[in-house]
């Protein structure tokens, strides 16, 4: 399978922390950066991410973790599912 990117955009916050797949990727993003994900296409990945910059628990990764492809696309932090809130 051809290697997508999966573009991740940080557009409200002024910083978010995105962890990937049992939190092996991770990413800190300030406002207006941008970065990518590379994997084979097709093939499935996790992630959960907070607005502030501190680790995301297995429990709140288990909890809040959502599964995406690898398909050329793009999370834009703000909107997408993931977010886990201020315990």
């Amino acid at each position: 399978m051809d290697d997508k990117n999966f573009e991740n955009i940080e557009r409200d916050y002024v910083r978010v922390r995105a962890e990937y797949q049992a939190r092996v990727q991770n990413m800190v993003l300030n406002r207006g950066q941008r970065d990518v994900l590379r994997g084979a296409g097709g093939v499935e990945f996790r992630y959960a991410w907070k607005d502030r910059n501190e680790g995301i628990t297995p429990e709140e990764f288990d909890q809040y973790g959502v599964d995406e492809q690898f398909d050329g696309g793009t999370i834009t932090f703000g909107a997408p599912a993931g977010f886990v809130p201020i315990a």
